[in-house]
């Protein structure tokens, strides 16, 4: 027999209010950091058309489509499955009214159809900060692009977090100079490196590119490569491998660690292991996990890209850019009971009726209230007190105004906390704790 309990669902997470509030303050924190480096926030729509969506790599197969919205449409949509490519065509179609180098974050919804999994959803948060600019974007945009990351991560509390940056152009360079002719499909499955493990990429590479095994052990040799501070230099060198190109990413993913280690922050390290699965990545590239569980996937990415609107105009726009997998990390969080415990109610105070008569001067104190800046509700229904104080210790609100039955115009103030009651006008009324209502 069928069920009529509803359901959501699976990979469209879903919260309790209490949770919702933690999300949302953790989402606030994240935008705070954004904008104290400068970047100004933009929305795109969650419809793109499906030319758009596939303008740069391969993800048909992860895009959800939508119902063609009349009949005789010719075009067809999709549902954003990251912001990169978004912003890449706003970009393009609003250069002439934005200032460059143009800095804008984005944080909202994508969509994947990908199967559900611990830490993959279909749908699910993203928090986004690039800077793109005309022919040019200076290097330094890469250091403090790791600066925005780390803070955004630092922010929100998690626990035992590593961002991992490397530079794409050392790979490739060294993949070209010891005759790999593929690069491009070489870097595809030395990405996988964190899922299947070297022998496993060693596998993929003999079969899937009929590449020699003699070969595709030197492949994977600089995935081996990992440092805190410059050491990664010296690694690299070992390999007696001269490339121009691999020269040269190690000379910018150099001066970004320089910078950084100047700074006292920590949670960083040089990892030649990945290299980023989308093509459009051409420089620095960062890839973040949890410390203490890096089987969980990664908790953010990004990096520099010389030509991204490149489909969609003929002008040449630079740009670097990190994203925070944020459902990802939440998610993560919520399952392992790791957020922080509210400290507060999310409501300030209540005020309770006591006849039929009272909703005017009820309504009235409720008004003074909030424009102290508190967070107030009415109980709507006029019933025994003792259900009313209830409801108020259910959600602990710490503040119950009662309505007098003599006269509703005068009110009493209960302290839920100590117990203790006494008169008092909303209008005079000064809270005896800090910090509340802010």
């Amino acid at each position: 027999m069928a069920s009529n309990i509803a359901r959501s669902l699976s990979g469209f997470p879903e919260w309790t209010p209490e949770v919702r509030y933690v999300e949302v303050m953790w989402l606030d924190r994240i935008r705070k950091v954004y904008e104290s480096y400068g970047y100004t926030s933009i929305e795109t729509p969650a419809v793109e058309l499906l030319e758009i969506l596939q303008a740069k790599g391969e993800i048909d197969k992860e895009i959800y489509l939508i119902k063609k919205p009349y009949e005789g449409s010719k075009e067809e949509y999709g549902l954003h499955y990251d912001l990169t490519v978004p912003f890449a065509r706003y970009v393009a179609q609003n250069h002439g009214k934005l200032t460059f180098p143009f800095k804008r974050y984005q944080m909202q919804k994508v969509w994947r159809g990908e199967r559900p999994q611990r830490g993959r959803y279909r749908e699910f948060y993203q928090c986004d900060v690039d800077v793109i600019d005309n022919e040019t974007l200076s290097h330094y945009y890469d250091f403090e692009m790791l600066l925005v990351g780390h803070d955004a991560l630092s922010c929100i509390e998690i626990p035992c977090f590593t961002i991992g940056i490397s530079n794409r152009k050392i790979y490739q360079g060294y993949l070209e100079a010891v005759g790999i002719k593929d690069v491009t499909s070489t870097l595809r499955l030395i990405d996988k490196m964190d899922k299947v493990g070297s022998e496993g990429v060693i596998k993929l590479l003999k079969d899937k590119l009929d590449m020699p095994e003699e070969l595709a052990v030197k492949a994977i040799q600089p995935s081996s490569i990992k440092s805190s501070d410059l050491g990664f230099i010296e690694q690299f060198q070992a390999l007696d491998v001269k490339s121009t190109l691999a020269d040269e990413g190690i000379q910018e993913l150099e001066q970004v660690i320089s910078l950084f280690i100047q700074t006292g922050r920590k949670n960083v390290e040089v990892d030649l292991s990945f290299v980023r699965g989308f093509d459009y990545y051409t420089g620095i590239i960062y890839e973040g996990k949890f410390s203490n569980d890096p089987g969980y996937g990664s908790i953010c990415s990004g990096g520099r890209y010389e030509n991204l609107s490149g489909s969609f105009t003929d002008r040449r726009l630079p740009g670097v850019g990190f994203s925070v997998g944020f459902t990802r990390i939440f998610a993560k969080l919520v399952e392992e009971e790791l957020l922080p415990t509210i400290q507060s109610s999310l409501v300030d105070a209540i005020v309770l009726r006591t006849q039929e008569d009272d909703l005017p001067s009820v309504c009235k104190a409720a008004d003074v209230l909030r424009s102290k800046g508190l967070k107030v509700e009415v109980y709507g229904e006029v019933c025994k007190l003792a259900k009313q104080f209830k409801y108020a210790n259910k959600k602990s609100i710490r503040w119950v105004w009662i309505a007098s039955k003599d006269d509703p115009t005068q009110f009493e103030v209960k302290d839920m906390m100590s117990g203790e009651q006494y008169p008092s006008s909303p209008e005079n009324w000064q809270p005896l704790i800090t910090g509340i209502g802010s």
